[in-house]
């Protein structure tokens, strides 16, 4: 390693200077990033995004500590480029251009601070801070909508099959007894989806090293998803006359429920991963 990789590596005053200001100039559209975070069933894993990023570019310290620092003052085009869109959005309360905005902020920050490689080099971690952008509503709602749809009709198709007399009306599950299991937007599916697409894109360029078998995975994400919410409609519906609507559908009993299928669905991923890289090991030999 070269006297000038080796520098590149610390961050000095003002690195530290640059970074802790970007971050006090975003900090109410980060602040309103945040709550939206918070507030949003869907968008809860965005807490956790940023550092887990943070771990990936770490990774990266031995491919890093064969580039030396370049700074790149075009680089300042862009930053105000990311800043003028993150409080853009965020005057227009449109949280998915202002993360936007932050995300384009931050890849400005390390080009005009290392230069374009250092960019290059931790494209998969800078591009993994996508996945703490909140989805446009326009593209969310139908997709809520779908899932919805989805989970209802196989629901009702799986119980047919088990012997359990229902019928379909909406997106309420009717049973014997005049007992309703509804299946709301909440109960869609879509926090699993976004979710499990964080963790497999993660799986998929860490663990994995052809393009082939990466996209293979991440593939796997949706059904993963989909078949993890219907078990999770499946049971609530066979529970619900063993130990009553309320109990099966709210409360602790829901809540263990979907996250025990939800680790299933983890445990999938991590199965194919297993299973890709085997692959991978094949193919190499």
């Amino acid at each position: 390693m070269t006297d000038s990789s080796a520098a590149s590596m610390r961050f000095d005053v003002n690195d530290k200077l640059l970074a802790s200001g970007l971050v006090a100039a975003l900090g109410v559209v980060l602040f309103a990033l945040g709550k939206t975070w918070w507030s949003s069933e869907h968008m809860s894993h965005g807490f956790l995004v940023p550092i887990v990023s943070y771990f990936v570019a770490s990774s990266r310290t031995p491919q890093l500590a064969l580039l030396e620092a370049s700074p790149d003052r075009r680089a300042l085009l862009a930053l105000a480029a990311g800043l003028a869109v993150a409080f853009g959005g965020y005057l227009a309360a449109t949280m998915t251009i202002a993360g936007l905005g932050v995300v384009m902020s931050g890849v400005a920050l390390v080009w005009l601070r290392r230069g374009w490689p250092w960019v290059v080099a931790l494209s998969f971690p800078l591009a993994y801070l996508l996945f703490m952008v909140p989805p446009p509503e326009e593209w969310h709602r139908p997709l809520v909508v779908w899932l919805q749809g989805w989970a209802s009709e196989w629901s009702v198709r799986a119980l047919f099959e088990l012997g359990v007399p229902v019928y379909l009306d909406g997106y309420v599950i009717q049973m014997a007894g005049g007992l309703q299991v509804e299946v709301a937007a909440a109960c869609s599916g879509a926090t699993s989806l976004y979710t499990l697409s964080a963790i497999g894109a993660l799986l998929a360029f860490m663990s994995l090293r052809r393009w082939r078998t990466r996209l293979m995975l991440i593939a796997l994400v949706l059904p993963a998803a989909l078949i993890g919410n219907l078990a999770r409609v499946v049971m609530t519906v066979l529970l619900c006359p063993r130990i009553g609507l309320e109990r099966a559908t709210t409360g602790w009993v829901h809540s263990a429920l979907g996250l025990s299928i939800y680790v299933i669905a983890v445990g999938l991923l991590l199965a194919a991963d297993a299973g890709l890289r085997r692959l991978e090991q094949r193919l190499a030999a």
